[in-house]
């Protein structure tokens, strides 16, 4: 998926819903949205190992890893990295493959 230089913006988890969004502000600054539902994993890295950003570097998924799970990996500029695990995303229309 091509969100090089969108911008992440915040994370929220509904933890009894197994419920994820990601706000984000897309190549035109208009603000989009993922959501991933059934959530088992949800990892987030923010050591800024090649100096602070917000921007990503690449979008890596949804792809299937187990049966009826899908990861998701959003690279950061800075070299950190978020990746969800879950059963079902929402995607913008904007990047749906």
């Amino acid at each position: 998926m091509n969100m090089h230089d969108w911008i992440l913006l915040k994370i929220g988890v509904e933890w009894s819903k197994g419920e994820l969004v990601i706000g984000l502000v897309d190549a035109n600054s208009a603000p989009v949205e993922i959501k991933a539902s059934g959530i088992r994993t949800f990892r987030l890295e923010r050591s800024h190992a090649w100096g602070e950003s917000s921007s990503l570097y690449e979008a890596i998924g949804p792809m299937e890893v187990d049966s009826g799970f899908s990861r998701l990996s959003l690279m950061m500029q800075s070299g950190d990295a978020l990746v969800v695990e879950a059963k079902s995303f929402v995607l913008p229309v904007k990047i749906v493959r």
